[in-house]
């Protein structure tokens, strides 16, 4: 038995073709020479497959390398900011303890209030103003702040409302010329 024949049927390739380029022995026979054809294409369609899979895999290597450049990007400016908040961070940190301890005083509110606006958690700003306008501290500026928050979220009545009570708080009249 020739030693090809111990090969699997897809390797199986008469040497004649290998070399030759064609049959030009007369052992070969149309069966051979057919399942010869038979053997390259599996042959071809094998490692067009391979092929295909490693240009696959050459993609996602290199999206997964842009998006761990992406995830080092961001935790770099993660960093930076809470290098940037962290003054912030430790002051709200103090000013809620000192609401804990003295929860009447508008002002106490309001400094929540600031820092909250300071680090952009304007939900949380606005509510604290909003405590801080219930005990009845509040100034013209905490007034038209809160007013212009509710007017950029379309809260058009509670707007009108702070916008009343600014006016009513205004010790000048220059505070009200830009306003009318």
């Amino acid at each position: 038995m020739p030693v090809y024949r111990l090969l699997p049927p897809a390797l199986r390739i008469p040497l004649s073709v290998l070399f030759f380029g064609c049959s030009c022995l007369q052992t070969d026979t149309v069966a051979e020479v057919a399942e010869t054809n038979e053997n390259l294409k599996e042959v071809v369609k094998l490692r067009e497959s391979l092929a295909a899979e490693k240009r696959v895999w050459r993609e996602q290597k290199a999206l997964m390398t842009s998006q761990v450049n992406l995830d080092q990007t961001a935790l770099a400016n993660l960093e930076t900011v809470l290098k940037e908040f962290q003054p912030e961070l430790d002051s709200l940190g103090v000013a809620k303890e000192i609401l804990l301890f003295d929860p009447g005083n508008p002002g106490n509110w309001q400094n929540v209030a600031n820092l909250h606006l300071r680090m952009e958690h304007e939900a949380e700003g606005m509510s604290h103003l909003e405590v801080t306008h219930s005990l009845g501290g509040g100034s013209y500026i905490s007034r038209r702040l809160l007013g212009n928050m509710y007017f950029n979220r379309e809260m058009v009545e509670q707007s009108a409302v702070e916008f009343t009570e600014m006016i009513k708080l205004a010790t000048k009249a220059e505070e009200l010329e830009d306003v009318l």
